[in-house]
Parts: structure tokens; C-alpha cells; sequence
């Protein structure tokens, strides 16, 4: 049996990644984080993740997980 090609389309581009990424480097900027982490998706549909060091490991994971649900929440509505 021969293979089927399919086209997989790419990620259409999120409109509010800006805004978010620059409401986050204002808060950098200003001093009130004490760590970060960034979960991407590409144009392609490949995911990557970014993370600075984290004063507490515990609070960082506690946040991602926080994120998780909130994102699962929204999905789910």
C-alpha cells in the first residue's frame, strides 16, 4: 500500500504574542520578577520552552502549572 502526503498548514500567527511578551519585559524592566519561563509553539507546530534560573525551583514549577490550568481552563469554556 502505498504512503499517503498530506500538507500540514503552518501555525497561524498569534495576534497578542507581542503584547504579551512586552507586558512581561516591562515588569523585567522594572525589577519585579525574580524569574521566567516561556512555554512557544512555532510557525510549524514544534514547541520549545525557555526558562531563566529560578531563585525557587518550587515557585517556578508551581507557576508553569498555574499557567497549565489557566490554559486548559480557557480551552475547555
Amino acid at each position: 500500500m502505498p504512503a499517503e502526503l498530506h500538507v500540514i498548514p503552518c501555525e497561524p500567527r498569534g495576534d497578542d504574542i507581542r503584547r504579551a511578551l512586552l507586558d512581561i519585559l516591562v515588569l523585567a524592566r522594572r525589577g519585579e520578577l525574580s524569574s521566567v519561563a516561556i512555554a512557544y509553539v512555532d510557525r510549524d507546530g514544534c514547541t520549545g520552552c525557555a526558562y531563566s534560573e529560578a531563585p525557587s525551583r518550587a515557585t517556578q514549577v508551581g507557576s508553569v502549572e498555574a499557567m497549565k490550568h489557566r490554559l486548559l481552563q480557557v480551552w475547555l469554556d
